[in-house]
């Protein structure tokens, strides 16, 4: 839009990337591991899967009983994995244990799409110009009270975090 004293354009614009391994040198997959060598909550480069994928295990609320807990049949490998309070495992194997063959992939920071639209207004000599920009779908990863932070470390933090069944935080 132009008349003598008055300008207004707008500029948009969108980006989608899809992408996928194709081969890692004859591997299936290599693990970036947390800064001091864990087994936790890693990204994988996987065959098949996008650049980054984050793997991890899916969850399924909070036990909020030890009689919970017993009538579910399941036991675990891992240190603290059934816990009153603490987060239900998915058993993805179906084999009733909990340990690392239950992890998959839990989603990828990378987004679907971004876009953007930027206006520029102009009156005689005054300018306006403003941008909106935005992303579509990259997941986050929770990583404060897990994974990687200092604040696992820290007891006072991370213990009694469970209230009860009534009011199981998180």
């Amino acid at each position: 839009m132009k008349n003598d004293n008055f300008k207004w354009t707008t500029d948009i614009n969108f980006s989608k990337v899809k992408n996928r391994i194709t081969d890692l040198g004859g591997k299936e997959q290599l693990v970036s591991n947390t800064i001091d060598n864990r087994n936790g909550l890693v990204t994988y480069a996987i065959v098949g899967q996008p650049l980054i994928s984050f793997y991890g295990y899916k969850t399924d609320g909070v036990w909020n009983s030890l009689d919970e807990i017993n009538a579910s049949g399941l036991s675990t490998t891992l240190t603290n994995g059934i816990v009153v309070g603490g987060l239900k495992i998915v058993d993805l194997d179906g084999n009733g244990i909990i340990d690392t063959n239950d992890r998959t992939i839990i989603g990828s920071p990378l987004p679907d799409f971004n876009w953007g639209i930027t206006n520029n207004f102009s009156y005689k000599n005054i300018e306006l110009n403003f941008t909106i920009q935005g992303v579509q779908g990259g997941e986050l990863i929770n990583g404060d009270t897990n994974y990687n932070e200092p604040k696992e470390r820290i007891l006072n933090y991370m213990a009694n975090r469970w209230v009860s069944p009534s009011n199981p935080g998180w």
